[in-house]
């Protein structure tokens, strides 16, 4: 049961907006448009992207004036050269090999705009309630929870991902959101396309 309490986007709704100087934000693993609703009730223009299409049916129920794409964000994302001044991506980057998720961070960074932002939530270690123990390990911090395989990150995962060399790393926190039934822990980051 969802506890529909997870505002996480509240604190960043006027950066966002004004890093979008009206143009269209890219949103990874929009879902049934939860996000997205927020995101377009503030005024920002929009695109989301999901791998399954019975989330974004739903989504497009909302009647949101957004886009909305079926696709697998490990294939190339819409308009991916340097063509978004913000990307959202909320409990989507963590579903896939290290390899995977490195090839994603590249592609998401190929996409935004010099100066663009990335605000991004993936599951953390710490994230016990949701998979991070107990289960079969597919790769180093990676579970085969209840048929979906999970990655949780550490500092130093995040750290290795996220470089130096391309990202300015702007917020880099743990926080407990309650969405779901039990307390989930999440790392939240805000970085800076360098």
């Amino acid at each position: 049961m969802c506890k529909d309490t997870d505002k996480w986007l509240d604190r960043w709704l006027e950066t966002i907006l004004g890093a979008s100087g009206g143009k269209a934000i890219l949103e990874l693993g929009c879902g049934e448009g939860r996000d997205t609703q927020q995101l377009c009730e503030a005024g920002l223009k929009v695109v989301g992207v999901d791998w399954s299409k019975d989330a974004i049916d739903i989504a497009l129920q909302r009647n949101l004036d957004c886009s909305f794409h079926v696709g697998d964000i490990r294939s190339d994302l819409p308009n991916d050269e340097a063509s978004y001044p913000v990307v959202v991506a909320s409990l989507s980057l963590h579903y896939f090999t290290w390899e995977e998720t490195i090839e994603i961070v590249e592609k998401i960074h190929t996409s935004l705009a010099d100066d663009g932002l990335l605000l991004v939530r993936v599951n953390s270690t710490d994230d016990v309630n949701y998979g991070a123990t107990g289960y079969p390990e597919i790769e180093f911090n990676y579970y085969q929870v209840k048929g979906s395989a999970k990655r949780f990150f550490d500092e130093s995962a995040l750290v290795s991902i996220f470089t130096a060399e391309k990202w300015d790393t702007l917020l880099r926190e743990k926080h407990t959101i309650h969405r779901y039934d039990k307390p989930k822990f999440v790392w939240e980051l805000v970085l800076s396309k360098l």
